[in-house]
């Protein structure tokens, strides 16, 4: 993980944000003691890289990072590319189904608008530049929702 913020590849994480602020406040020493402490904040999943600590919070959205999530990064290796274009596919293919549907039906319209929601995320993720946080004002899910139990 150091590797990756030290060269700059993991530019706009929010690991990479912190570790930088923490630094010109604070100095190296805290800087990489914080590294330290936070670098089980790198995972990586089907469509690239994660930030988030999954030992802190699993990941609420299921691996679903393409769906606005401010801890995703792409990585930019091919296997990821084909996983989020295969995703595309079947995205469509779903949006496609629920269009075919009578206009009456129930839940229709919010099946089209999630799928359009999704694709657009997906569109998002591969049209990003590797190593680029690709929703820089997403989400960030591993905050527990506030007022959800309150």
């Amino acid at each position: 993980m150091a590797k990756m913020v030290l060269s700059g590849f993991a530019g706009l994480s929010h690991v990479s944000e912190s570790f930088k602020r923490i630094q010109q406040e604070y100095g190296d020493d805290a800087a990489f003691t914080y590294l330290a402490a936070t670098s089980d904040g790198f995972h990586v999943t089907p469509y690239g890289f994660c930030t988030t600590s999954f030992a802190v919070n699993p990941c609420v959205r299921h691996l679903k990072c393409f769906h606005r999530c401010k801890r995703y990064v792409p990585s930019g290796l091919p296997e990821h590319r084909i996983t989020l274009e295969q995703l595309r596919g079947k995205l469509s293919a779903m949006r496609e189904k629920a269009a075919a549907k009578p206009a009456n039906s129930i839940g229709r319209k919010n099946q089209i608008a999630h799928a359009d929601e999704l694709i657009a995320g997906v569109d998002a993720a591969l049209s990003a530049q590797p190593g680029a946080v690709v929703f820089p004002n997403g989400t960030d899910y591993s905050d527990p929702e506030k007022g959800l139990f309150a």
